[in-house]
């Protein structure tokens, strides 16, 4: 009886060491992660560039704004060979964009918001809502918040009219210094330590060219709604600090408010530029014909039923585009739809509407249509798998799918934790709409393409993946962004800065997120794992990419002058082209004869993406944004477990 009562005794002593000893191994990952959000925040800040700073030729400096966080843009040059692997890594020229820093801004403010840190100073912040605020497109009225991705410079037209183009200065000016793109890239190569890869200027080359296509691209949907968000997301998340009387913030909230007054205007603008194929202004009915081809179907099963008014990406129509080209002109000439930048959009209308004002939404029942059919073409697109299968042409400036599921994600999580949404018409079917799509087709989507083992779990994107070599240069990137996404589809906020997991939440998503916790905390600051991004790109990322190989009806200069798509070889093919589709396409034609047929001597590419990995393009990377979604990842989890 006493043996058998110490043995008894013994066993839960070793069940509590062993279940002791397991607590303590997992916390020892994590109960280090306050430090590592400390540790975060200085690799972020210093990542801010702080003082204006002008270009010069010798010896080479890039120009920087005082208050934008710093990017760069790579070229994903392919091969796991030496130099493809050093140009791949080390060949990169700073840009200046708003996007970026806002992107950095609203994962710091979240961040702040659920981890009760002071993490944001109200300087460095102040300093960049400013230069944000200095993205306002010139083009529109002073009030109106449209935003363009580079800043502008002025321009008069031979006819006398004033323009305002963008200007990405680090691109521009070296160009116009050096006299040629070749010397240009030439120069850059030895100033970082690379001539002896100059053999390879003339691949780089062919890549930039890619890239001019986009040098004076309009206002865009994307900037503009990112904007919208921040503006929300700096009133609901420095609310809490308003309350600790911190009158720097109050000001920056103020600033931002009276230079994003017009919002009204605003989503005039946004219904202006909508596509709506069946529209009586035929502004509205052009389309690009990479994006007819990937939606061509959905389109045609919706002939008769709801109407169908979409955001694009350029805020700006055809006319507008013959007109003022060269100073202003979409890529191609021709506008788009791509799925993450509908993300982006459904984020700063929900966004701006919940935290700052619903009477914009309420007053403008296109816009209202907008939020709904962007909704329900979301939902097509995953459904159908597109965007694993063509992300190319799906999510065209954005070649990682996890960019648009975390997108999506915090939209849902703003729109589970909003309580009156009966009282604005479709943000409850939106709800719906994306909280089953997460919570099962993205959800399954993300376990399936994780990789994990005992320990640790990560997920990979493209970034120096060749053939069998896995380099990971994207690895962190991927793994914040995913486990973000998870926490946004499986937690909720029942009290104010407190998250915690719906009952629902499977064991497997709660083990992945454990174990992805643990691989972060493990490499982040590890010298040797890259922060590196593919976070976006331009539009063309292969010869399969390019608009001129897709269904078309319609093809002609910008001065009027027709083109036959089918008897050209490519000779024609010029910046001045336009080619898209007008209006609707029946089915059982595009299916036919139009897929039969070559366009500019070139087959219909019905299966051409195998990969990011295997064609040379350029993207845009930011460390700062790597270290910036890690945190954010961080709090989630210190804030849902209850941490130190």
């Amino acid at each position: 009886m006493i043996r058998s009562f110490a043995l008894f005794i013994l066993f839960i002593i070793i069940q509590y060491c062993f279940i002791n000893y397991s607590i303590q191994k997992k916390y020892s990952t994590v109960q280090n992660l306050k430090e590592s959000i400390y540790k975060l925040n200085e690799k972020i800040n210093e990542e801010q560039n702080l003082e204006d700073i002008s270009f010069r030729t010798f010896p080479l400096r890039f120009a920087e704004q005082k208050g934008i966080y710093k990017s760069y843009i790579h070229l994903n040059m392919v091969g796991s060979d030496l130099e493809n692997t050093m140009l791949r890594r080390y060949f990169k020229i700073p840009d200046m964009n708003m996007f970026v820093t806002n992107f950095i801004l609203l994962a710091q403010l979240e961040s702040q918001y659920l981890s009760n840190l002071t993490l944001i100073d109200s300087n460095r912040l102040n300093l960049a809502i400013n230069a944000i605020l200095s993205y306002k497109d010139k083009n529109f009225k002073e009030t109106t918040p449209i935003y363009n991705f580079w800043p502008q410079q002025k321009v008069i037209t031979p006819d006398g009219r004033i323009l305002y183009s963008a200007f990405p200065k680090n691109l521009v000016e070296p160009i116009k210094e050096f006299g040629s793109l070749d010397k240009f890239l030439d120069i850059v190569l030895k100033s970082l330590g690379l001539g002896h890869l100059a053999e390879k200027v003339d691949d780089i080359v062919a890549t930039f060219q890619i890239l001019s296509q986009a040098f004076h691209i309009p206002a865009d949907y994307d900037d503009t709604s990112v904007n919208l968000a921040l503006g929300g997301n700096l009133k609901h998340f420095l609310n809490i600090n308003l309350n600790n009387n911190n009158l720097k913030y109050l000001n920056i909230i103020n600033n931002w408010l009276n230079e994003n007054k017009n919002v009204n205007e605003l989503f005039n603008e946004y219904t202006k530029y909508a596509y709506h194929y069946n529209s009586t202004n035929i502004e509205n009915t052009f389309i690009d014909p990479r994006s007819f081809y990937m939606l061509h179907s959905y389109f045609n099963s919706k002939k008769g039923e709801d109407e169908i008014i979409l955001p694009m990406t350029w805020m700006m129509n055809i006319n507008e585009n013959i007109n003022n080209y060269p100073n202003i002109a979409m890529p191609f000439n021709i506008n788009n739809i791509d799925l993450t930048v509908l993300s982006n959009f459904l984020y700063g209308i929900i966004s701006h509407t919940i935290y700052i004002s619903n009477l914009e939404y309420k007053n403008n029942l296109t816009l209202q249509k907008m939020l709904i059919s962007t909704s329900k073409l979301i939902e097509y697109v995953i459904l159908n798998k597109l965007e694993l299968n063509r992300p190319d042409l799906i999510l065209v400036y954005y070649p990682s799918i996890y960019d648009m599921y975390w997108f999506l994600s915090r939209t849902n999580y703003l729109l589970n934790n909003y309580n009156l949404l009966n009282h604005l018409k479709y943000f409850k079917e939106v709800n719906f709409i994306l909280d089953n799509l997460l919570k099962n087709s993205v959800t399954k989507n993300l376990l399936n393409l994780v990789k994990c083992n005992n320990e640790e779990a990560y997920w990979d994107d493209f970034l120096g993946d060749y053939n069998t070599t896995n380099y990971g240069e994207d690895r962190i990137f991927s793994t914040s962004l995913a486990i973000n996404t998870l926490f946004d589809i499986w937690t909720i906020e029942r009290v104010p800065t407190k998250r915690e997991f719906i009952n629902t939440t499977p064991q497997q998503v709660k083990d992945i997120i454990n174990k992805g916790i643990t691989y972060l905390n493990h490499y982040i600051f590890e010298y040797s794992s890259s922060k590196e991004n593919a976070f976006f790109s331009g539009s063309i990322k292969g010869t399969n990419d390019y608009p001129f190989y897709y269904p078309m009806n319609v093809c002609n200069y910008l001065n009027g002058t027709k083109i036959n798509p089918n008897l050209d070889n490519g000779d024609a093919i010029s910046s001045k082209l336009m080619v898209g589709v007008q209006g609707m396409i029946d089915e059982n034609v595009y299916n036919g004869d139009l897929m039969k047929r070559k366009w500019f001597g070139g087959k219909v590419p019905v299966d051409g993406f195998k990969g990011f990995q295997y064609d040379e393009f350029p993207y845009w990377s930011s460390p700062g944004l790597t270290y910036s979604i890690t945190q954010l990842v961080f709090t989630k989890y210190r804030n849902v477990y209850n941490l130190p």
